[in-house]
């Protein structure tokens, strides 16, 4: 066993180098060379991101862990599960896009069906890996329970096909302000990922508990 993990160690840390070299190469991403940083944990920053940013959302995700530890009642142990093996895969890759859009927090780019900007294709090549974008500017607004919610939506995309949602604007009419015909709000708020989110505890509950 030992000589097991000294090779799924060695395995870990050359894919984190390749990656990481995806991740700073300018044709990976289209554009300019990006700033990479390894949090110490399986967190990686890219983008221009400042330390007291990387710090935050280190603790952060550290927490958002531990309250779904925690979670009662709002999700299911299966889905319980499969949202903390996704946070002990090798790599969990946060992007630092503050261009996303006034109402978006964050979007990935595996699975999830209300993906605002794709990652990088070499990246996405991984099912090892998570990875996410977040719009800091708009998030650090919020506060951390926001920011908190939106590590565990995001999480929750990444963990499993099956966790995903229609985007809000398919169900909703945002000028009418009501829910487009045919259409429920158990559609959006009951899928795994809201539900997951609302491990962390807010006063505005948008479905009913297990």
């Amino acid at each position: 066993m030992k000589i097991r993990r000294e090779e799924g160690n060695i395995v870990a840390a050359l894919m984190l180098s390749v990656s990481l070299f995806l991740l700073s190469n300018s044709a990976a991403w289209g554009g300019g060379r990006e700033k990479v940083f390894y949090s110490g944990k399986n967190y990686v920053f890219s983008g221009n991101w400042t330390q007291e940013e990387i710090n935050l959302i280190t603790r952060l995700q550290d927490k958002a862990r531990e309250k779904l530890e925690q979670c009662l009642g709002y999700i299911t142990p299966e889905e319980q599960e499969t949202v903390l093996e996704a946070y002990q895969r090798s790599m969990i890759l946060h992007i630092k896009n503050d261009q996303l859009g006034k109402n978006i927090g964050a979007a990935v780019a595996r699975y999830s069906t209300d993906n605002a900007a794709p990652l990088a294709a070499e990246f996405n090549s991984y099912y090892a890996f998570s990875a996410m974008q977040l719009n800091l500017k708009e998030l650090l607004r919020r506060g951390e329970k926001e920011i908190l919610r939106t590590l565990l939506h995001e999480m929750a995309h990444n963990a499993s096909p099956n966790f995903t949602h229609p985007r809000f604007n398919d169900i909703w009419d945002t000028y009418a302000g009501r829910l487009k015909p045919g259409r429920t709000r158990s559609e959006y708020y009951e899928t795994a990922p809201v539900r997951i989110e609302n491990c962390i505890r807010t006063n505005h509950f948008g479905h009913p508990k297990y």
